[in-house]
């Protein structure tokens, strides 16, 4: 079920990748995650987590950088809703124009 929210949640956010979500929410609920799992993750999966990593770990624990990163973050949400309202060009690629309207 995840996966096809991640999925379909692409349309909106082109950053979500399954592998990378799922590893960093087993790293926040404490999950252990083995070597040989993170060694079969694919490239971009990698570097998504990592991205995700280096935001919430680094960027938004020091309260200088989130007090300068964290309105820009809010911005691209609102930007990526508002985007995929009025051009949704990313939905027309996955899903095709006769299922996006």
């Amino acid at each position: 079920m995840s996966r096809s929210l991640l999925e379909g949640m692409w349309a909106m956010v082109p950053f979500v990748d399954y592998d990378a979500f799922m590893a960093f929410t087993m790293r926040l609920a404490g999950i252990e995650v083995t070597e040989d799992k993170s060694k079969t993750l694919p490239f971009t999966s990698k570097v998504l987590l990592a991205y995700q990593i280096f935001v919430h770990e680094v960027v938004l624990m020091n309260r200088f950088l989130a007090f300068l990163v964290r309105p820009a973050l809010n911005f691209l949400m609102w930007f990526s809703v508002f985007m995929t309202q009025r051009l949704p060009i990313l939905a027309y690629v996955q899903f095709g124009r006769s299922h996006v309207y």
